[in-house]
Formats: structure tokens, sequence, C-alpha cells
């Protein structure tokens, strides 16, 4: 019955199974953090086997001891029928897949409460085991204190019950793997100094009642959490490589306070209701062994890194609003004078109350806050046709989501959508514009409320957010080394003040930052480019120019810029020239991270 399909890359190894918690949609954020070398693999808590499946598909378990555990028997024993009988299960998994129905899926599921269930053959386990993973609800695995599933069933039209490709390519995966049915703490019977250990266990719940911990019979609390620590910490005395990731609760934090704690960012699909799915943060957890360094990643590598972690925009509120420079303006229409309402209003309940009256008699004035802070002609329109949406981020923290700003009118107007607008015209300074500054009519003053319309002024605006987002990271980690950090100094600055000497063609340059310590300096400019009007082979070839001028003067450079519009849209060949023409280029997630201060440490021989 076994379907022959073509063209199956075995090399593409991926989880043949659907896991609550699994880290197939993390592997972008955890793969840079773990070390470039190790000698033997584990993973305790395998799961879906997300990760071993990737680190497989790199080649980077090539002529490796890899041992894969889970406490929980059916699991395993489907692991090892995906290793050893690929064939016979997929045929198994077809007869499942004719049969399968509301009724069919509850009589399976029902299985584990006969007598006999584990006198069935390994292959029937297996492909049960599948089949209810397939079908069940989010593919959620989850048993009672008996040890018997109680998942329902999902709503799929077409679940894919016998995947052939994802099933063979892993069981080539897994034929040198050790799979064993035993718990994580086993791990110390094998793992030694310089092996990687990867602990992936059901995480601390959020809240009291948002656990999800039964993966087995056993439950996976506080108690267990903190004997999970305690093999933590003796695997890093016996210098293995140990990564761990769980829930960012200050539980967790206060738990592993002495160890090196990552956030990152993950999508919650584990809920009844979809309101209560989306982002979450959560940790991953290394011991010391564990910091990146730049100098040992590949140029490939630092090109996945880099392109894989850009940011959208740097913009906040502040980039878009510069009261200083309100002017005259001459374009204006019924919808302005129809603010004209608000002026004066000292009352803020009052000044609400007759702001959401004026939108819900006139939806349309909701149109003109573009122009009441003078967007650009071009964004304004966009805007106004759809083709574009305001995002701005609430502070200066880049890790964070923008809040997004359409202007689009529904057709019934919700307490939720006039209090956002609200809240928008508060931020954005509207409301004390109209409270505080204007005295008559709208006209006469949001003509000249240019608020930054010139681009150069917003351009600058826009680089300075950036060097503000990346100055608190670069002035740790020189109080951290005891290294003097200059900002905005002209390079003549280091021969007047620090007796360097500096060529006349750079000398009157203003640097973003300069970094000395011990009569060795390094030069770090800082860019935020957007898509419109950057042309990356430009930069990049104006950046290697600099750092060529600079090494003539004994001074290192890095180059950090960031911006998903330019850099996630070059050519690869470009971006490959970028890193092999310009030594040292960090986006701002290198910078967070320890790949910034690995350079740091290694320029200045620390």
């Amino acid at each position: 019955m076994t379907k022959k399909i073509k063209n199956i890359d075995l090399n593409k190894a991926q989880p043949f199974i659907k896991w609550v918690g699994g880290k197939r949609g993390l592997l972008s954020q955890v793969a840079p953090l773990l070390p470039k070398q190790f000698n033997n693999y584990f993973e305790p808590f395998v799961g879906g086997g997300a990760l071993f499946f990737e680190l497989y598909a790199q080649g980077k378990l090539d002529n490796k001891n890899i041992y894969l555990f889970d406490i929980n028997s059916e699991l395993i024993n489907t692991y090892e029928v995906v290793r050893d009988n690929p064939s016979e299960l997929i045929d198994k998994l077809y007869e499942f897949k004719e049969k399968h129905s509301k009724e069919y899926y509850y009589e399976v599921r029902a299985w584990d409460r006969e007598e006999n269930f584990l006198d069935l053959d390994e292959v029937t386990r297996a492909s049960r085991f599948i089949y209810l993973n397939k079908t069940c609800f989010n593919g959620l695995y989850r048993v009672n204190k008996s040890n018997q599933n109680n998942v329902p069933m999902g709503s799929y039209k077409n679940p894919n019950i016998a995947d052939e490709k994802a099933i063979y390519s892993a069981s080539e995966a897994l034929q040198n793997a050790t799979i064993l049915n035993a718990s994580y703490k086993d791990v110390l019977q094998y793992a030694s100094k310089g092996d990687l250990v990867y602990f992936d266990p059901p995480y601390y719940p959020l809240t009291p009642t948002a656990s999800f911990t039964s993966y087995s019979e056993f439950e996976f609390l506080d108690k267990e959490q903190e004997e999970l620590f305690e093999v933590f910490r003796v695997l890093d005395k016996k210098g293995s490589y140990v990564v761990h990731s769980n829930s960012d609760t200050p539980f967790i934090n206060k738990l592993y306070k002495n160890f090196d704690i990552q956030q990152i960012q993950a999508n919650r699909f584990i809920n009844s209701k979809s309101s209560g799915r989306g982002k979450i943060s959560e940790v991953l957890i290394r011991n010391e062994n564990m910091k990146n360094d730049y100098d040992l990643l590949s140029i490939e590598e630092k090109k996945i890194i880099f392109t894989e972690n850009l940011v959208s925009t740097n913009r906040g509120f502040n980039f878009y609003v510069d009261w200083r420079n309100a002017e005259a303006y001459e374009e204006f229409d019924i919808e302005l004078n129809a603010l004209n309402v608000l002026i004066g209003i000292d009352d803020n309940d009052l000044f609400k109350e007759k702001f959401t009256l004026l939108l819900k008699k006139l939806p349309t004035v909701i149109k003109t806050f573009p122009l009441l802070f003078s967007l650009a002609r071009k964004e304004r329109e966009d805007i106004w046709k759809e083709k574009t949406i305001l995002n701005i981020l609430e502070d200066v923290d880049l890790d964070k989501d923008a809040l997004v700003y359409d202007f689009i009118i529904p057709c019934e107007l919700s307490s939720a959508f006039i209090d956002k607008y609200y809240d928008f015209f508060k931020r954005i300074g509207l409301k004390n514009l109209f409270q505080n500054l204007l005295e008559k009519n709208v006209l006469d003053y949001v003509t000249g409320v240019l608020v930054g319309l010139d681009s150069h002024g917003r351009k600058n605006r826009g680089g300075k957010a950036f060097e503000l987002a990346s100055e608190p990271i670069i002035r740790k980690i020189c109080q951290k080394y005891g290294i003097e950090l200059l900002i905005q100094k002209q390079f003549k600055y280091l021969q007047s003040e620090y007796k360097i000497n500096i060529d006349d063609n750079i000398a009157n340059r203003k640097a973003d930052f300069i970094l000395i310590k011990n009569e060795k300096v390094i030069n770090i400019e800082a860019n935020f480019y957007f898509a419109s009007g950057s042309k990356p082979e430009e930069i990049i070839d104006s950046y290697a120019n600099r750092q060529y001028e600079l090494k003539q003067n004994n001074i290192e450079f890095i180059y950090l810029t960031d911006g998903v519009g330019c850099w996630g849209n070059i050519d690869k060949n470009q971006l490959i020239k970028g890193f092999k023409s310009i030594k040292y280029i960090v986006n701002f997630y290198m910078l967070k991270k320890e790949y910034f201060e690995s350079i740091i440490k290694k320029v200045f021989k620390l």
C-alpha cells in the first residue's frame, strides 16, 4: 500500500509529528546560540525532535554519537519504529487514514484503556501514536494519571496522516541514534566534557491555569524543575555544553540566575481560543561554555544570523513629531474644520467625550490625522490608498512589536477602535496641540505644523533612534571591560586629547562611537535603513572604503546596521561580498548577543 514517492531528500530531515512546545518555529533564534563545535549530542526530552533534525540536516551531527531520551514510552516506541520499520509503518498509517472519522478517532484513542494494549505490536502502537497526533486538537499529547490519552479530536479537513517524505527522511536521520525510554536524569551516565546537552522539558506554567505539563503520567512542576536544575549544574561542572529552553517566568529566571539567560520570542498556539494565542517570551538558558564568538562563524553563518534577525523598524513616536518645526500650511477640508470643536477643551474627560462624538458623527475625520503631523506626501497618500500602514514603536526597545495604524474606517465604529485612535491622537501629541497650543481655527495652525516634514530631518531622527537604542548596550560592555567610550566626536579629538596620530583626510570626520583602551581604538558606525532610497551595494562599498582609511590609522572598524527593508532583500552574493570586504558587520540582534562583545574582547585582547 505504500506509495512510491519520488525525489525524497533524505538530508532534509524534519519532525514527523507535531509537538507542543516544539522548536521548529524558533530554530533561527536557537541555532545561533549553540556552540559551533561539540562532541556528542544529547536531547533528553526529545519530543518532536526539531532541533535534532535541524542539526542533522546541517551536517552538524556527522560522526557524532546521538542520544535521544524521553520518558514517554509510546513516543520512544514510535521513534524506534520510524528508524527501523518505516515502510511497514507507512502501510499501517494508510490503513488508519482510510478508516479516519470522528468515531474511529475516539475508538483508537480508547485502545490504551484496554488491558492488552501493550500486547499490540510496535508498528501498530506507533501508527496509533502518529494517527492521534495528526488528527487531535492542536497536535497536543496529553495523558491522565492512568497514562491514558485524553485529547479531543481536532478539526482538520485533510490531515496528513501518512507523511512518507517526513517518515523516510526521519528514518535516515535516526539510523545512528541511540533512542532510550529513560528519564532525563540518565543523561548523567552518558554525557561528558565537550558534549552538547539540550533540555526542552515541559515548561513551567505562566499561570496556575496555563499548565500543559502532562506529556506523560508524571507531572513536571516546581519540584521537578528544581531537580532538572541540579542535573544542569552537574553537567556544567562536568564541562558539558548545556542548553535549556523554558518559559520566561520569575521562578525559572530566579532558579537559573547565575547562568546565561537569553530571551526569545515564540508563537503560542496551545489555546482553545484564538485570542489566547500570539507571541510570547521564552528563555534559552546556557552555561558559561556557550558564549558566541564572531570569529568562529563562517561567512555563510554570519549571513544567516544577520538576515534572519533583522528588525522591521526603528521608528518610535518621536520619529514623526517635532513640534518645534511648526509652520503655516494651506490645504484643508471639511474634516479639518470639524476638528475645531476640540480646541481649548481643558477637561480631559470632556475632551475624550467630544473626540468620541466627533468620530461617530464624522468618521472620515480620522483620515486627516496623517495631515496633522504632516507625513511626507507619498507616505500619506499610500495610507489613504491602503497601500501602507504606520508601524510605531512604543519606545526605543526594538524587541517589542510595533503598534499598527491603517486609518481604515470600519463599517461600524467600535469602542475599541475609537479608543485606539484616541490613544494615537494623545501619544503622538495632537491632544496636547488642541488643548494647549491651538486658539481659534485648526486651518490657521495645522497648515504650519510641519512636524519634521523635511526628509533630511526625519532621516536624522531615524538614525539617532538607532544610535539611542544601541548606546546603552555598547556603554554597558565598555563599563564591563574598562573601555572609554566617546560619542559623536571628530577623529582629531583623538589627536588633541589622546596624542594618537590621525591623518588629515579623516581628522574632521565625526564618528558615532569611538572606543579606546590602552591606545587601541575602535570606530563603530550605526545606521538603520528602510527600503526607500537604500542601495546596499553602495553602502557596502562606502563602508569598506571607510574601513580601509581607518586601518591606515590603526583604527579597527565595526559596522552596526539593521533594517529588514534594506538588508532583507539584498542579493545573497552582495551580502557575502559585504562580510568579505568589511571585517565586522553586526546588526542589533548580534549587538545584544555575545557576537559584538566577542569582537570587543578580541580587538582589545581582553
